[in-house]
């Protein structure tokens, strides 16, 4: 189907209108060694939707709401709707009904069975099973209404990509962690292997802008794992083609779009930094390493991947952030049917949701004058 829209933003509603034509969009759909394979082709057909705003939460100065930090790592949601907040500060997690109203909080600071010392992720089941996990204790903790289940030793390291480090399949808990050679995307009950990004081993390399650092880093644009989870949908990305991997109960299907490769070059990967210039050192001390400096000296992949992040909807279509040009700026967004199907693309510098909530609502992010963050909740409608 083709479209052709005219769109308004105004705070959180995202407003379109729109007017189809009679043409079709092509895709093939071919089964492979038990895997379904739905390819469709690159031209975006543009859809619109809306969002009607709901609550927020945060933005306080005490109480449980008083959380200082948002992250896709920091939040998480049951299939009642209810919001679940690690306040990773407080060493707490804090959980709201589906209206917005407070419900309950758990957890403390300490080292006792449930007590978090320096917690930094969490997943949230459909039945309300939250899994935390403790950077300082090394351990995953598994909770039921706030009450311990079970503590799980091993090695639950995330990448140092700040990607998504924990979820939950069913009732079985997903993370992804850092392994010998790259990234591990894994079942933590019996250490099964989901997916694989290898990471080459670099040198320890100096940068003349920082002479006090040597940094070990992996070549920019080097693919790493993209992934998101809902109760019956696990979906990932590791490769730097338009591939996304979509396992069911029952079913794995394998999206693709025929975009070819977007060849990364210096000028390229220059104008993607420049959109968050890298700093090291600490908050007095912080020194800054030129994007140009970075490229030649770090090096970088010979090809952009085209994935950046993935989401789950309550309809349980599949959201797709292409890799923008420049960091720190949106990129385009496909949305997929469950079936693999490609529905359309969202237009340019439409937001990507922190969170996916139950009855088609989402969650942003906004910061107020003092950069302190809020979750802004609202529900999707499809035009």
């Amino acid at each position: 189907m083709g479209w052709k829209s005219c769109f308004a933003v105004v705070g959180l509603s995202l407003v379109a209108c729109d007017a189809s034509d009679s043409a079709s969009m092509d895709f093939t759909v071919v089964d492979s060694a038990g895997i379904t394979i739905v390819t469709s082709p690159a031209v975006d057909l543009p859809i619109s939707y809306a969002v009607d705003p709901l609550f927020s939460l945060g933005a306080s100065d005490e109480g449980p709401e008083s959380f200082s930090r948002l992250r896709a790592n920091l939040i998480g949601s049951d299939r009642d709707g209810r919001i679940y907040i690690l306040d990773d500060l407080a060493q707490r997690v804090v959980v709201f009904d589906s209206m917005g109203t407070f419900s309950h909080s758990f957890g403390q600071g300490g080292e006792g069975p449930g007590e978090f010392t320096r917690p930094a992720a969490i997943a949230v089941s459909g039945g309300g099973e939250s899994a935390v996990f403790d950077w300082a204790q090394k351990l995953v903790f598994s909770l039921s209404n706030g009450d311990l289940d079970r503590e799980q030793a091993g090695f639950f390291v995330p990448p140092p990509t700040g990607a998504k480090h924990l979820g939950y399949f069913g009732d079985r808990l997903a993370a992804l962690v850092t392994a010998s050679g790259g990234e591990l995307l894994k079942f933590v009950d019996d250490d099964s292997e989901l997916g694989r990004a290898n990471v080459p081993v670099t040198e320890m390399i100096s940068y003349p802008a920082c002479p006090q650092i040597r940094l070990r880093l992996p070549p920019i644009f080097f693919p790493s794992i993209v992934w998101a989870s809902a109760e019956a949908q696990l979906v990932f990305n590791s490769w730097s083609d338009y591939r996304i991997d979509l396992l069911t109960p029952s079913d794995t299907v394998s999206i693709r779009r025929e975009m070819g490769t977007r060849v990364a070059t210096v000028d390229s990967v220059v104008t993607h930094l420049e959109g968050r210039p890298f700093s090291v050192g600490s908050a007095g001390a912080r020194c800054t390493i030129p994007p140009r400096e970075m490229a030649e000296r770090r090096g970088f992949a010979e090809s952009i991947p085209w994935i950046a992040r993935i989401g789950i909807d309550s309809g349980h279509r599949i959201w797709v952030e292409r890799t923008p040009s420049v960091l720190d700026q949106p990129g385009l967004i496909d949305v997929f049917e469950p079936s693999g199907q490609y529905r359309g693309t969202l237009p340019a510098g439409t937001e990507f949701p922190l969170v996916f909530l139950p009855n088609d609502r989402v969650g942003f992010i906004r910061l107020d004058a003092f950069d302190v963050p809020q979750l802004d909740v609202g529900r999707v409608s499809w035009n």
